[in-house]
């Protein structure tokens, strides 16, 4: 599993050198945007394994500083919960966008909870299609223990392109290396739906490889306001 985070790790990485999401833009001043998913999984063998349930917000302060929350538990032992804030690197006038962000808050390994620092940065590339707005996304990010100093890190890729003005299908790898040498890969391909104006439903299927391999159904919802 080891080699194979590392093998994907160098790909995203590669990907950076083109063109890049979500991460990487701060809220409109005033503006919040709210996410809520749910992931139920199979084994190989057809059985239960393990769920996981995400909240994640985000509000924007000022037009160079977003404040926000990220909340992670899974069935089995691991999660986090964090609060950060996020600030621009360059301008952000452009396609491409840099961000960085430093948080606290407490981390999920084994069933023991631990108060961690996060540190994360982020790259976007804004796509303009005639149907509507799109983006590649790459977001990194390493959380630290406070207590005895270990390290989890993460790295995601999210690609979102327009299908229509309210239709879109979205494409993303998360990988996950924790302090117990458990690694974490996850590809999940999605749809999104603006339902309703700022509303969105989310339905996606996970392929997760893990201490078990697994096959999940995610449901989600986003609110923007």
């Amino acid at each position: 599993m080891g080699r194979i985070l590392i093998c994907i790790w160098g790909c995203l990485l590669c990907v950076y050198c083109a063109p890049a999401h979500a991460g990487a833009w701060l809220q409109d001043q005033g503006r919040t945007f709210l996410a809520a998913s749910s992931t139920t999984r199979l084994t190989r063998d057809g059985l239960m394994a393990q769920g996981e349930g995400a909240v994640y917000g985000e509000h924007g302060l000022s037009k160079t500083l977003t404040f926000g929350a990220d909340v992670n538990v899974t069935a089995d032992s691991y999660g986090h919960a964090i609060g950060f804030l996020r600030r621009p690197i360059g301008p952000q006038t452009k396609p491409v966008r840099l961000a960085y962000e430093a948080g606290a808050g407490a981390r999920r390994v084994n069933g023991e909870w631990d108060p961690v620092v996060r540190l994360g940065l982020s790259f976007g590339h804004g796509i303009t299609r005639p149907v509507g707005y799109g983006w590649f996304g790459l977001d990194s990010s390493v959380e630290i223990g406070t207590t005895q100093g270990d390290l989890s890190a993460k790295l995601d890729a999210t690609l979102g392109l327009p299908l229509s003005a309210r239709l879109l299908t979205l494409v993303q790898i998360e990988t996950t290396h924790w302090p117990d040498n458990t690694s974490v890969v996850a590809i999940t391909p999605s749809l999104l739906w603006e339902f309703r104006a700022d509303r969105f439903v989310k339905l996606g299927i996970e392929a997760r490889s893990a201490k078990t391999d697994t096959l999940g159904l995610r449901i989600g919802f986003w609110h923007e306001f």
